[in-house]
């Protein structure tokens, strides 16, 4: 039975539990993509079809959009249940029609109803988001590694972990449970919904793009529990028998830094291979200090990785900590979600946050949500918003003192697609 239109929306409905399959055929088509009759069987069941929204001409899905409940961590030590918005598509010929604002409007609306205090996304394109008021609040790094400069004998490390290979799917729970851990360890950090971890293991062929299929290097200490763990593949990208082969590294996670490093000079110096290429990391990976010689490792780009819509400014604010206490009012402009406009005041005691609504007070900073959204992880420093002409500073050295009390510890990273 098809669920009816949610009332004061005309148009957006949730979809019956029978509907997944159509729901995941329309987000495919969106991306020009067609899933098989048996993987959208599987995939289904990993869907929570209450979270999924639609928008139906004629009978058929020809805009969609879903969300996750993921647990992200914040700066200084602190977690929140947040939304994660995705399968975010419009039907090729349905498009310049506004049904993606009609959606995108509606499903912020109706997350900040259900108490989240903000929603991630990563986005397709980069020009589409910060119109509904999201800011980018994480990066994402490529970094090369060239086999010809790590040297041979790279510099010692922990004998606290040996190194083994298995695959994936022999050491999926060990791989989750190194995941759950690592994520908490830095702000951005979040769990991995249940399909993404589906597409580690089932390992589909349209994933590997002309690679070998999955591989996991773990790192196991004396008790023979992982530690750490990296997912690979060996790409050719040369011609003959001598061809040049490069390592792609999906996924690597470790709670321990020495199992990281491990983890990386071991990556860094396989046979077969004369690179490696990991997308999809920190900014502030320690990769250069890993070799004697730091041109080893170049940074080939970087783009955005998070974006973050505030939903609750107050509940956002309370939410995350502080390293430094303080105080300081902002004045927020939403034109998409009418709570959150206004003076607030953020007042920091013992790394704790407390914010309220105020009136008739003097703001430090002036910012449109998405700023400070992008400034909420500590990753896009309020100064640089405020160079970019994207923040106003109200009074003298309003800026710097905000800034303090957003810095993060260290550099926030999302750990994971969704």
């Amino acid at each position: 039975m098809r669920p009816a239109p949610l009332g004061g929306t005309p148009g957006i409905s949730t979809i019956a539990p029978e509907e997944v399959e159509a729901f995941l055929a329309a987000v495919e088509l969106a991306y020009a993509g067609r899933l098989p009759p048996d993987e959208l069987r599987t995939v289904g069941t990993l869907l929570d079809s209450e979270r999924c929204l639609v928008v139906r001409e004629g009978g058929a899905i020809v805009a969609t959009a879903g969300s996750y409940r993921l647990r992200c961590t914040l700066p200084w030590g602190k977690a929140a249940e947040v939304a994660g918005i995705s399968f975010v598509g419009v039907h090729p010929v349905h498009r310049r029609r506004g049904l993606l604002r009609l959606l995108l409007v509606h499903q912020l609306q109706a997350l900040g109803a259900e108490g989240f205090p903000f929603a991630l996304l990563t986005a397709s394109e980069g020009g589409i988001y910060g119109r509904f008021g999201f800011g980018v609040t994480t990066w994402w790094a490529t970094y090369r590694v060239r086999r010809d400069r790590v040297g041979e004998a790279p510099r010692e490390t922990s004998s606290a972990w040996r190194l083994e290979h298995a695959w994936p799917e022999e050491v999926a729970e060990g791989l989750r449970a190194v995941y759950r851990a690592a994520c908490t360890t830095v702000p951005g950090g979040a769990t991995r919904p249940e399909l993404e971890w589906h597409d580690y293991l089932a390992d589909p062929p349209r994933q590997r793009e002309g690679s070998s299929a999955l591989n996991a290097l773990v790192a196991v200490d004396a008790r023979a529990e992982m530690a750490g763990y990296a997912l690979y593949r060996l790409h050719d990208v040369g011609q003959g028998p001598s061809s040049a082969h490069r390592v792609d590294v999906v996924d690597l996670q470790a709670p321990e830094p020495g199992a990281a490093s491990l983890l990386w000079r071991h990556l860094a110096r396989m046979d077969l291979a004369d690179e490696v290429l990991a997308p999809l990391r920190s900014l502030d990976e320690p990769l250069r200090l890993l070799f004697p010689d730091p041109r080893a490792v170049e940074t080939l780009a970087v783009r955005d990785g998070a974006w973050l819509r505030i939903l609750d400014v107050r509940g956002a604010l309370a939410a995350r900590g502080y390293g430094v206490d303080g105080g300081a009012v902002l004045e927020v402009v939403d034109p998409l979600l009418p709570a959150n406009r206004g003076c607030w005041s953020l007042e920091v005691r013992a790394g704790r946050g407390h914010c309220e609504r105020v009136r008739d007070a003097q703001p430090a900073v002036r910012l449109g949500i998405d700023a400070l959204g992008a400034a909420y992880l500590g990753g896009t420093d309020l100064g640089h918003l405020a160079r970019a002409g994207l923040v106003e500073e109200v009074v003298p050295g309003g800026v710097a003192r905000t800034a303090e009390l957003l810095r993060a510890e260290r550099t926030p990273w999302l750990t994971t697609t969704f």
